[in-house]
């Protein structure tokens, strides 16, 4: 009997110090989260102030942590992240903080409403904190400028010129070369990013001193141009690279977005999409294309579907989905691609099987070029209208604040305002109009 009861207490006792390990575990979890969360009192800024352009938003915190800090980072966000003005790191290395600093509104870019100050701790255990104050901030009124565009004149060189909603024409500067080419612009930069004719180099004009302020050359690609699909969300400048990867380069010329390698293939098409960058991606050796949702400024996966088709243009349409025109077959076909459900839903089909260019954003208007017919068509009403025709067709570009429409024909740029077929202003160069872009003072 007596080993059946030291048995006992022997297991009695086992359990008991397993509970009170389990106990001491709890404790010690409930202490760490504890121990992560600092404090912070806020002095400034005033969630009743409205800031403008070029105003100074005055930031006065008082962080009191458990843990020793590392670092505290200040930024200017949007309501969904998107960063405005580049963050600010402050060494710490202490249990008390008391920060007092200011961030200067210089993004044109910025929206109206509701933006926030963020404020991120980061301690030695390498926890991190967030917090979020709001700031009202007035938007600067977005406005058309101009139409830039490429002539490639008889004389085989090529110019910039631009044309304003008013008719004023003006000559900008020469590209130096006989190579026409590709243009984005940057209104929040001042800067037009050039690729020329075959791809070789991109460059950076600077639109108000009228100089090229860098420039990157690489040698020819036998298998495709070192340099494709360019693309600007008005303050950086990305491009597929013949070696397997998309950069984004900012004003500086440096590589602010990076993604990884695809090698047996191309992306095509480029656009913004919230905090991501969205891209059309053709591989080599199959049938598939294949849609990607990169982080920005990560440049890591976020989304990828597959489907059959070309990418001929895609856009963001709403908040949570982007609109897509694919040539499938012999038909050109429109879809949303839903980035919660990660699926492709079909919209409508055109009444055609071949597109030159594509433009247009949002749920409004987009306008597709098909032989010398210009179509306009509205996915969330199912239109498409033949809204005009002009003999070589060749680039076209949409406001949506005025209801613009240029297009690039031969030798010709028309400014047409919707629904009008009567165009307000015709314009005839001495070459080939090419790279019709659109300016805006934001």
């Amino acid at each position: 009997m007596s080993i059946i009861v030291n048995n006992s207490l022997h297991i009695k006792a086992l359990i008991g110090f397993s509970f009170f390990l389990l106990l001491v575990a709890i404790v010690s979890c409930k202490k760490e989260k504890t121990f992560t969360e600092p404090d912070i009192e806020v002095f400034q800024p005033s969630s009743m102030l409205v800031y403008g352009l070029g105003d100074t938003i005055p930031v006065h915190v008082i962080i009191k942590h458990k843990l020793k800090l590392d670092f505290v980072s200040l930024s200017l966000e949007s309501e969904t992240g998107f960063p405005f003005e580049p963050a600010r790191q402050f060494d710490v290395d202490s249990t008390y903080f008391e920060l007092k600093s200011y961030i200067v509104i210089q993004n044109a870019l910025i929206k109206g409403g509701v933006n926030y100050v963020q404020i991120s701790t980061h301690d030695e255990k390498h926890h991190n904190s967030s917090f979020f104050l709001p700031v009202n901030i007035a938007e600067v009124p977005r406005q058309l400028k101009s139409a830039v565009f490429l002539v490639k004149q008889f004389n085989q060189t090529v110019k910039v010129q631009s044309l304003t909603p008013s008719g004023i024409i003006e000559e900008l500067f020469h590209l130096g070369g006989s190579e026409d080419g590709d243009i984005a612009l940057s209104a929040h930069n001042h800067l037009m990013y050039y690729v020329d004719g075959k791809g070789r180099s991109l460059s950076a004009f600077d639109m108000v001193s009228r100089d090229r302020i860098w420039a990157i050359s690489e040698a020819e690609n036998p298998v495709q141009p070192p340099f494709q699909s360019l693309y600007s969300d008005d303050t950086i400048a990305y491009v597929f690279k013949a070696q397997g990867f998309i950069n984004g380069y900012n004003k500086d010329q440096m590589v602010v977005f990076h993604t990884e390698k695809y090698e047996h293939g191309s992306f095509t098409h480029l656009t913004r999409f919230g905090r991501f960058v969205a891209a059309g991606y053709k591989p080599f050796n199959t049938g598939l294309t294949r849609l990607y949702l990169f982080n920005s400024p990560g440049g890591t996966v976020f989304r990828e579907i597959s489907f059959t088709g070309k990418v001929l243009y895609l856009s963001a349409y709403d908040k949570n989905r982007m609109i897509l025109f694919l040539k499938q077959d012999d038909n050109i076909k429109i879809y949303h691609f839903d980035i919660q459900l990660n699926t492709l839903v079909f919209s409508m089909e055109l009444p055609f099987g071949e597109a030159g260019e594509i433009t247009g954003t949002g749920k409004g208007h987009y306008f597709v070029i098909h032989q010398d017919e210009l179509w306009w068509v509205r996915p969330e009403i199912n239109s498409a209208v033949n809204y005009l025709q002009h003999p070589g067709l060749r680039n076209v570009a949409y406001d949506a604040l005025e209801n613009y429409l240029f297009i690039a024909a031969d030798a010709k740029v028309c400014l047409y305002q919707l629904p009008e077929v009567v165009p307000l202003f015709e314009y005839s160069t001495d070459g080939q109009v090419t790279g019709l872009d659109l300016l805006y003072n934001r």
